[in-house]
């Protein structure tokens, strides 16, 4: 996971190295319990046979108690005493692998915790930098929304100023076409040609 700048997060490459680390002899160990565990299981196989055999060795001396079903009985209880004693130390050995086994997973389970701590720290790291970062585009965008409403609210007052001045010259323009008009149609008003005419003559 990187830290929000591209790079991968040096908490987090230490901590996965940390739990990697702690995971190799915990590793190296299930592999001698396993072949262990392999040999157990031959052993106890080769119990049993012999088992078989000092059953069958028995019945053939109780038959005929010869010197060969003598030897064969007593080469088959040595055997299956043989197998018994193997099976109870590979069990002891085993039993000592697995203690072994205890502490180094309460190592990896410890390096796992803390790895699973720095990747929600890194999140919420990296969370809280898209937040300022949002909240800042948000921010911005707000106020170039401020900036073109005041822009449009003052092209509006232009427009109604020029608009304002223009009705304001129209209707100016207005009268005094009305005026010329009046004057052209009734010359003996007041203001008329006639009476500029006498005004001049007295």
């Amino acid at each position: 996971m990187n830290n929000g700048n591209g790079k991968p997060d040096q908490r987090l490459v230490e901590a996965q190295r940390r739990l990697t680390k702690s995971q190799e002899p915990l590793q190296e160990l299930d592999k001698k319990i396993a072949a262990l565990q392999g040999q157990l299981t031959a052993a106890q196989q080769d119990v049993a046979k012999a088992e078989q055999e000092h059953g069958d060795a028995s019945t053939a001396f109780v038959d005929d108690d010869n010197d060969k079903n003598s030897a064969r009985l007593l080469r088959a209880g040595h055997d299956a005493e043989a197998y018994r004693i193997k099976v109870k130390v590979l069990t002891q050995r085993l039993a000592t692998l697995q203690a072994q086994r205890e502490p180094l997973d309460r190592a990896v389970q410890q390096a796992s915790t803390i790895l699973s701590q720095v990747t929600t720290e890194v999140r919420l790291e990296v969370l809280d930098k898209e937040m300022a970062t949002a909240k800042y585009k948000i921010a911005e965008f707000q106020q170039g929304i401020f900036e073109w409403d005041r822009r449009f609210r003052a092209m509006k007052e232009e427009h109604f100023q020029i608009e304002s001045r223009q009705n304001e010259a129209n209707q100016r323009a207005n009268q005094m076409r009305m005026r010329e008009q009046f004057l052209r149609t009734n010359p003996t008003a007041p203001g008329g040609p006639q009476n500029f005419g006498e005004r001049i003559r007295h």
